[in-house]
């Protein structure tokens, strides 16, 4: 009995050992598998990398591109303007197909009003291993958004007294006395460059601009009226006939900066009144009102009402609350305002349809956040001749940049120690003040604006 029991004993670790190396045999078989798999998929998330930087690098070339028009990166064409969409587009391409992927242009899609570029890229790795499991290769998909602005690094004074930053941009092609650059009375000393895309008319006084003054190539002219004069010799400059720009260009378009606001993306729309005062409006308004009357600085119902530094004031109107383009609301400053000093400017910037001051006492800078812009006005108020931005009979003192693409800026009796005015007319009297715009070329093209990758 007992040998009969040893007998059956030896028999299951026999049939026992022959499981165990069928068991080893399967796992082995599992684990070869899955190396086999790690190794492709290994293989794809290379793939994937490469598809990704090339679609960083695709994205920020056509970006790069529209925020400098005229600067050529090397690979592809140069843009006209900050809106050549072919142009960036082909950038792109050119780009990828330099790093080993091609893209069609439908995969390179531009939003000139936001100021992003979006590549997507695909790229199709082969499968190795995977082939015994039907598997036979896999498409990388990537994709990369960047964004381009104005940019606003200021000029020093070494490249201000070379004449090789903007001060004045005009950027009205229709000729006449009135369009374009206007300057008239006593003196006044532009340190920087200036260029009229229209005429270029001068009257009553003497004036020096440190810099390269050039007016249309085409049909519109230099006046000097009124035994006006500019002086020459030396680091003066006289005025030339420049080279103009595309239309709808501009040297620093702040409308890519404030552009309108959506649910996603980089500029949100907020979704509730909150602090700023609209909802619906651009997350960058630190305050924002749709009220007719828009905002009122100076004495005002027995306040001072002093703009606060650090806030972006957003005055809509009966605009889209969305979309700055659109805004008209105005803002104002009243008469014995007295804002900031000398030694300490308060820095805000303003947005609305037009901006107005008289007979007040302003030293203003712009919010740190904004790019160096201190005034946008998108519209322009009528009962005021057109003046988008207008400051007269009083003493002010300005950095930053004032842009009203759609009016003009109207400035009077003004200090400004650093500035860059763009607008459709520029009418200026008794001025003075060094350009922080973009660097120039003597014929006018600029070379700036900033490129980042958002995602």
């Amino acid at each position: 009995m007992r040998a009969r029991a040893l007998d059956i004993l030896r028999r299951l670790r026999r049939e026992e050992g022959g499981q165990s190396l069928i068991v080893v045999t399967l796992a082995m078989v599992v684990v070869m598998g899955v190396s086999a798999m790690a190794i492709d998929v290994a293989t794809w998330y290379q793939k994937h990398h490469q598809a990704q930087v090339v679609a960083d690098a695709a994205a920020l070339a056509a970006a790069n591109c529209l925020a400098n028009p005229g600067a050529h990166s090397g690979l592809g064409p140069s843009c006209t303007s900050g809106s050549d969409v072919s142009a960036a587009q082909q950038v792109a391409i050119d780009y990828a197909a330099h790093n080993g992927v091609t893209l069609s242009v439908s995969q390179v899609s531009i939003d000139t009003t936001k100021g992003t570029v979006s590549v997507t890229a695909n790229t199709t790795a082969p499968a190795f291993f995977a082939n015994l499991l039907g598997i036979h290769s896999a498409t990388q998909t990537a994709a990369a958004t960047a964004g381009w602005s104005a940019g606003s690094t200021p000029c020093n004074t070494t490249a201000q007294a070379a004449g090789e930053c903007y001060a004045i941009y005009a950027a009205n092609q229709t000729c006449g006395t009135g369009n374009g650059l206007v300057t008239n009375e006593t003196s006044e000393q532009i340190n920087g460059a200036v260029h009229s895309q229209g005429s270029l008319n001068i009257s009553n006084g003497s004036f020096a601009y440190l810099g390269p003054i050039t007016y249309s190539s085409g049909n519109c002219t230099y006046t000097a009226q009124q035994n006006a004069t500019i002086a020459s010799g030396g680091s003066f400059h006289t005025p030339t006939a420049g080279a103009n720009q595309p239309a709808g260009f501009w040297p620093l378009d702040y409308s890519k900066v404030f552009s309108a606001c959506s649910a996603t993306g980089t500029y949100q729309c907020t979704t509730s009144a909150g602090t700023n005062g609209v909802a619906g409006s651009p997350s960058y308004c630190t305050y924002a009102t749709t009220s007719t009357s828009g905002f009122t600085f100076g004495w005002v119902n027995n306040s001072d009402e002093i703009p606060t530094s650090g806030n972006i004031y957003c005055s809509i109107g009966s605009g889209n609350p969305s979309d700055p383009s659109t805004w008209n609301g105005p803002i104002n400053f009243t008469n014995g305002a007295n804002v900031g000093s000398s030694g300490d400017p308060v820095s805000a910037t303003f947005i609305g349809g037009y901006v107005h001051a008289s007979s007040s006492v302003l030293y203003l800078t712009p919010a740190s956040k904004a790019d160096n812009c201190l005034v946008y006005a998108t519209d322009g108020d009528s009962a005021a001749g057109g003046a988008a931005i207008e400051f007269g009979n009083g003493t002010y003192n300005f950095g930053g940049t004032m842009f009203g693409p759609n009016g003009t800026v109207n400035l009077n009796s003004t200090s400004a120690t650093a500035a860059f005015l763009e607008a459709q007319n520029v009418d200026i009297v008794n001025l003075s003040f060094a350009g922080d715009g973009p660097t120039v070329t003597a014929t006018g093209a600029t070379s700036s604006g900033g490129d980042s990758l958002q995602q």
